[in-house]
């Protein structure tokens, strides 16, 4: 191995290193996050009995977890907007791995748009609420059939939709296409680069998010370095 090759290795080895030691352990500690809203349209709807009028939507995510999407994973639990708060970050079990599909396929936040194969009544608004109320039904009535597909049902159960007039119609319909395509879904092959997790919190809504957690400049402003190190290098080996 010449001198430039050592060089080299030896600088990606020292970038591997510093990214290690200073990237977010989000998964080892408590990080804080602040969440966004974007409003979709109140539902009417039941779980374990009792009757919740409910202002559905997506939140958007910013902290240490990086930028993203989440939905809510308790209806009945007040959430905390626009203010930073402590969240425990935690892995997505198998079940929920569904809602994390169904996000990653048509969330809005993550930039989806109306799927081809819908052709039903579609805005940000209905989007946003359909895949939140979806969510919900796989959280508190998804199961597994004996073909091992999460099989539900948003007309019964421990949550269904109580309203199915005008625009909570047409956010049923939606919600029912999107869990209708978890026929698809296979939990050993999720979608490359679709990495979620749990955010819980024990006063507040624990939230199923998507996140982008970016290197910090310092790193990423050392790692230019050491390649300008190695050109630097590279021009004085060939000049000797």
């Amino acid at each position: 191995m010449n001198r430039t090759m050592k060089f080299l290795v030896r600088a990606v080895v020292l970038f591997a290193a510093v990214l290690a030691v200073g990237a977010p352990a989000s998964d080892a500690h408590a990080s804080t996050i602040k969440l966004g809203f974007t409003k979709g349209l109140d539902m009417d709807l039941r779980l374990d009995g009792e009757d919740y009028s409910i202002l559905t939507g997506e939140f958007s995510v910013q902290g240490d977890l990086g930028l993203g999407a989440a939905y809510c994973l308790e209806l009945d639990v007040l959430a905390m907007l626009y203010q930073d708060y402590e969240v425990d970050p935690q892995a997505v079990g198998e079940n929920l791995s569904a809602a994390a599909w169904l996000m990653w396929q048509f969330a809005p936040g993550l930039g989806r748009e109306q799927p081809s194969g819908y052709s039903g009544a579609y805005s940000e608004e209905i989007a946003v609420s359909a895949v939140q109320i979806a969510v919900w039904e796989i959280v508190y009535d998804g199961s597994r059939s004996s073909a091992g597909l999460l099989q539900s049902q948003l007309a019964r159960g421990r949550f269904f939709l109580t309203d199915l007039s005008d625009d909570q119609a047409s956010v049923a319909d939606l919600a029912a296409y999107f869990l209708d395509q978890l026929t698809d879904f296979d939990p050993n092959d999720f979608p490359e680069g679709a990495e979620f997790l749990v955010a819980a919190n024990p006063d507040h809504q624990d939230v199923l998010i998507r996140t982008e957690v970016p290197i910090p400049a310092p790193f990423w402003l050392l790692g230019c370095g050491l390649l300008v190190l190695v050109s630097r290098r590279k021009g004085l080996l060939r000049s000797t």
